[in-house]
């Protein structure tokens, strides 16, 4: 056994003396003394397995990691990739041209992605065709066709607005089929007795033709005739005009652009006179064409040919 005496000096100093192993003797100035008794503890430290197992799971001496730097290369809680949500990404360096495809798990891009990333690649290299297949719906264009400007239809709505401004071009001819209408210098209308045309717009009755409904008209007229006269008393003249009366009457007027004139001095055959104009109609009009002779004289005679002498009108608006 061993004893240990404790002698307090002052406040500061305490003075210990060993009895044993067990009890301690701890004077204190002032009279005060105690033992005290460790319980069950026996033996060395090491024999304490709970409390050395307690103490070696306690931090360190440098436990607080006050004396590591930020850069010095350790890992003092073996912290991994997982730990911080990195577990997917492979150790590599990216540096490193190797690293970037070797056809391993740990490379940047796989066989596989770096032959797919080529291919893509390649696209910005070409600078025609069409690698994507890309399709005109594709563009919002699915409605256009490849047309060229030329042959281009027009839309519905362009077609009608057309047909409603310019009507289907139909031409009405009137003629003359029998011919031998002697002209003198009365005025005379000549003989319209054949009609071609399908179109209700027109009609023919006593070689006065009424048009149905107000369009504009193209008119053009050919007369012919055969002249008989003495080439020694001077020159025939002779005068064609068409004219027309309204709808609602009055007599008839010379449409002025119609007049055509001519004269001739001897004997001759299909002398043809013509004449082109337009003339605004208003329905009800009723046209005719009217021919005369001037200055001729007694022995001059003027007749019409068969099937030479006719009236066209061609509607235009």
């Amino acid at each position: 056994m061993t004893d240990v005496n404790v002698e307090v000096v002052d406040s500061n100093v305490i003075s210990v003396n060993v009895v044993d192993s067990n009890d301690i003797s701890i004077d204190v100035a002032g009279g005060l003394s105690a033992s005290t008794d460790w319980g069950n503890i026996n033996g060395t430290l090491s024999d304490q397995t709970d409390l050395q197992t307690e103490l070696d799971g306690k931090l360190d001496s440098d436990g607080n990691h006050s004396s590591l730097t930020l850069d010095d290369g350790t890992n003092p809680h073996s912290t991994t990739k997982s730990d911080v949500g990195l577990s997917n990404v492979p150790n590599t360096d990216c540096t490193d041209a190797d690293n970037i495809s070797d056809g391993s798990t740990n490379a940047i891009i796989t066989l596989t992605q770096e032959t797919n990333f080529g291919t893509a690649y390649s696209h910005s290299q070409v600078t025609s065709g069409n690698p994507h297949s890309v399709s005109k719906s594709d563009v919002s264009l699915g409605n256009v066709d490849n047309t060229s400007d030329l042959n281009k239809p027009v839309s519905t709505a362009t077609q009608t607005a057309i047909d409603n401004s310019f009507p289907d071009l139909v031409v009405a001819s009137f003629s003359d089929t029998t011919g031998g209408q002697t002209l003198d210098t009365s005025d005379k209308v000549l003989n319209l007795d054949s009609i071609d045309i399908s179109d209700s717009n027109y009609s023919l009755v006593s070689d006065i033709i009424t048009v149905t409904n107000a369009y504009t008209y193209e008119i053009n007229y050919g007369v012919t005739i055969d002249f008989t006269g003495n080439a020694t008393t001077g020159r025939n003249s002779w005068v064609v005009s068409v004219e027309v009366e309204p709808s609602g009457g009055g007599g008839y007027s010379v449409i002025t652009p119609s007049t055509a004139s001519d004269y001739w001095r001897e004997t001759s055959n299909n002398i043809t006179i013509t004449k082109s104009f337009f003339y605004e109609a208003s329905a009800g009009d009723k046209l005719r064409i009217v021919f005369r002779t001037l200055d001729g004289t007694v022995d001059s005679v003027f007749t019409t040919v068969a099937n030479q002498s006719n009236i066209n009108l061609k509607r235009v608006k």
